[in-house]
C-alpha cells in the first residue's frame, strides 16, 4: 500500500506526472541502449530513421522538436559511432540525406524489433493491466489537441 500512501502525502500535478513519466520512458530508453552504447536521445533519432519518419537533419528537427544545433550535434556523435550516414548536397551544402548504417539498423532491430525481451512499451506498462493500457491510452489520445496529434502522425510508419 505504499503507493496509497505516496499519493495522499504528495499532491501531484498532471504536468508533475506527465514530466515524471517522461523521464520514466527516457530511462526505460536508456536501459534499453546500454548495452548498443546509444542514450536515449539517440534512440529517438534512430528510431525516426529506422521507421521512415524523416530522412534529413532538418526532418528530424522537426519530428524530434528539437533545434537544429542539437540535431547536427547528435548526428555527428551518432555518424562518429558508425551508426548513421549522410551525404550532403552538393547543390546546397545546409541539406543532408541522413541513413542508417547497417550498424545502425542492427541496433535498431535488436533495441526495437527484438521479440526475445520485453520492448519498450511492455516495459513502461507493466505495472498496468491490459485494460489499463488501453484506458491510458484513449486518455493520452483526448489529452492531445486532434490536429497537433495529426500533425505528429502524418508520414509515421510502424507502431512504438
Amino acid at each position: 500500500m505504499g503507493r496509497d500512501k505516496n499519493e495522499q502525502d504528495l499532491p501531484l500535478t498532471l504536468i508533475h506526472l506527465l514530466h515524471l513519466a517522461s523521464l520514466y520512458k527516457d530511462k526505460v530508453l536508456n536501459e534499453q541502449g546500454k548495452d548498443f552504447n546509444v542514450t536515449a536521445a539517440q534512440l529517438k533519432v534512430l528510431a525516426s530513421l529506422y521507421k521512415g519518419v524523416c530522412d534529413t537533419p532538418i526532418g528530424l528537427a522537426e519530428t524530434l522538436d528539437m533545434d537544429t544545433g542539437g540535431v547536427a550535434r547528435m548526428l555527428a556523435r551518432l555518424v562518429a559511432k558508425g551508426l548513421v550516414a549522410r551525404k550532403v548536397d552538393s547543390s546546397d551544402r545546409r541539406r543532408a540525406k541522413l541513413w542508417l548504417t547497417p550498424e545502425g539498423i542492427t541496433v535498431c532491430q535488436q533495441i526495437i524489433d527484438n521479440k526475445q525481451t520485453p520492448g519498450i512499451n511492455e516495459r513502461l506498462t507493466q505495472q498496468l493491466t491490459p485494460n489499463e493500457v488501453s484506458q491510458l491510452k484513449s486518455l493520452l489520445t483526448r489529452l492531445l489537441p486532434a490536429d497537433y496529434l495529426a500533425s505528429r502522425m502524418k508520414n509515421r510508419k510502424g507502431n512504438s
